[in-house]
């Protein structure tokens, strides 16, 4: 019997039983669903802050509240804070600050989306590099006669289906009417990091209109010389600790952070979530080894006779263990192969409402780690029931019912 024919009848043998196939396979569908998906969405995320990062250079200084701490509200940055660091031009430029708003839900026609919503001081685009694609960025102005408009990301006005020139639309934050005076290219949710870009913004003094409570703010800076990026984190740091009153020992209420540092954060938040879902996953893929075990012994004690009219027929206990092994290997192969695509597309749907949105493709080493680990287990799982067929004798076998 050639190795064609042994693969062409461990396929009519899973063939044979398609919902048993099915269930035995189902395990290693979801784990490595599971693996792709976790991958799809970590590469994503990857490539959003890296995108992002790419633009802001060396020079960026980011800050933000240090909720590890547990802060007390009286903690919180304030426009008090903002002042103090924007009055130091001898040393720093582009001193923005941003804070999330009340709002979370846009409306336009027919059209609804959930979003994210900051309120930002006019210097954002220069900061982040954030120029308008249409109309212009919140200004002063709108700052000091409290205008409802808007600037929405390129990413939401497909979404809410607004004209080619969104500028001069209506749109709906909650119950609110807003006009649109700009678009701009990104989308780039607030994150852990103090990275502060998003689907909206609005003026500070509109947020507040709206606001139960006094917001956190985050501010972004360039130092206006790279050179003197430690000189200017010692100066922040001692301005802060002056006008926040941080006793002396305790932990700062504040974070600042370089681009360098916000990408290692991300690394170290990205393979913290990796390592827990992989090990959710591996328990998954041992139980499926034991699914797949089990399945198998309970076939060769269906094809006893089956296994009896081989060995007579001049079959090796090698050729018999081959032909299991082989059926264990196509199962975990289908298996992993539509994990694949169900995990692909799952990614991608999470990804939607991600940072940044974007398809990604598919990561090729997590599907080829997959496949091969799916059939490494699979490959130990057959081991038993393998060994268990090879043994029968063949007297027995054939007279077995």
């Amino acid at each position: 019997m050639t190795f064609k024919d042994l693969l062409l009848h461990a396929s009519q043998q899973i063939r044979a039983f398609p919902m048993r196939s099915f269930l035995t396979i189902f395990g290693i569908i979801i784990s490595v669903a599971g693996i792709i998906c976790v991958a799809t969405v970590l590469q994503g995320m990857t490539q959003s802050i890296n995108r992002l990062l790419a633009n802001m250079g060396p020079d960026i200084l980011l800050i933000s509240t240090n909720y590890m701490k547990g802060t007390a509200r009286s903690n919180l940055l304030t426009t008090k804070e903002w002042q103090i660091l924007a009055s130091q031009t001898d040393l720093l430029r582009d001193v923005t600050a941003s804070s999330s708003s009340h709002f979370s839900q846009i409306s336009f026609g027919d059209e609804n989306a959930s979003v994210s919503v900051l309120a930002v001081s006019e210097s954002q685009p220069e900061l982040y590099r954030l120029f308008p694609l249409q109309g212009r960025f919140i200004n002063a102005s709108d700052e000091v006669s409290r205008a409802r408009v808007v600037v929405i990301s390129e990413a939401l006005k497909t979404r809410l289906n607004l004209p080619e020139n969104a500028c001069g639309s209506i749109v709906f934050l909650g119950s609110t009417a807003f006009t649109v005076i700009g678009v701009v290219p990104a989308k780039l949710n607030e994150t852990p990091m103090g990275l502060q870009i998003a689907d909206a913004y609005v003026s500070f003094a509109v947020a507040q209109e709206f606001s139960k409570s006094r917001p956190a703010y985050s501010f972004g800076m360039r130092v206006k010389s790279s050179g003197r990026m430690s000189e200017a984190m010692q100066r922040i740091r001692l301005l802060l600790h002056h006008s926040l009153r941080t006793p002396d020992g305790e932990a700062e209420d504040f974070r600042i952070e370089t681009a360098d540092q916000i990408r290692e954060s991300a690394a170290e938040i990205q393979n913290m979530i990796s390592r827990v879902f992989y090990a959710i996953i591996s328990i998954s893929l041992f139980v499926s080894g034991i699914s797949i075990m089990n399945m198998m012994l309970v076939s060769v004690n269906e094809r006893t006779r089956e296994i009896g009219l081989f060995k007579a027929l001049g079959a090796s206990q090698r050729l018999i263990r081959l032909q299991f092994f082989l059926e264990a290997a196509m199962l975990a192969v289908a298996g992993a192969c539509a994990g694949s695509i169900l995990g692909w597309l799952l990614g991608n749907l999470i990804i939607i409402f991600l940072p940044d949105a974007m398809q990604t493709s598919i990561p090729v080493w997590a599907v080829a780690g997959a496949v091969c680990i799916s059939v490494i287990i699979a490959l130990i799982s057959a081991i038993i029931p393998a060994a268990k067929a090879a043994k029968l004798p063949a007297v027995i076998a054939l007279t077995k019912e």
